[in-house]
């Protein structure tokens, strides 16, 4: 389904299914993306520009369940396009999703992210147990979780977003936590 238009939800919003945007979306709400395929729509007045999903949303975000249980890294078509903001929290899965996201991600208060590299085993299908189960872990091994930046998303979407008088960028410490 493509989705050609800027939007403004009062509410939350939930994505699901495969989907094409060149959208900004501000959401009031919280946001949910689960077992979504978001592509960006190839603007063809533009020389062929791949365009996305800009998502601003007031509310938490959680974004899971994107290409499940997937054995091989993801073809384009599989890529998300998007870049999320949120002023609340934020929870990414990949750990039984191939999360793969052209774009970005921003959250005000705290960013959850939860991966693993390697395979990951549907529930029962290794065991009887009814939980996940993980083949051995290497480093090279099957990466389940990717952001790639992308910084076009500004270009493609300036004439929606909102505009300020000045930013300033403050850049803390990172703590991997085991």
């Amino acid at each position: 389904m493509p989705v050609n238009a800027n939007i403004l939800v009062t509410g939350n919003v939930m994505i699901r299914g495969n989907v094409a945007f060149d959208s900004t979306m501000l959401v009031l709400g919280e946001t949910t993306v689960e077992d979504a395929n978001i592509q960006g729509i190839i603007d063809t007045d533009s020389g062929g520009d791949k365009k996305e999903l800009v998502l601003m949303s007031k509310g938490k975000v959680l974004i899971n369940r994107l290409d499940t249980f997937a054995t091989t890294q993801p073809i384009p078509d599989e890529v998300m396009d998007a870049f999320f903001y949120t002023d609340s929290s934020g929870e990414l899965y990949g750990v039984g999703s191939m999360f793969y996201l052209n774009g970005g991600f921003f959250a005000k208060e705290d960013l959850t992210v939860n991966a693993v590299t390697g395979v990951v085993n549907k529930p029962g299908t290794e065991d009887t147990s009814g939980k996940l189960t993980f083949s051995a872990q290497v480093q090279d091994g099957l990466k389940r979780f990717v952001v790639d930046y992308n910084n076009e998303v500004y270009g493609h979407q300036q004439s929606s977003l909102p505009r300020v008088q000045s930013i300033h960028v403050h850049v803390g410490p990172v703590q991997l936590v085991n």
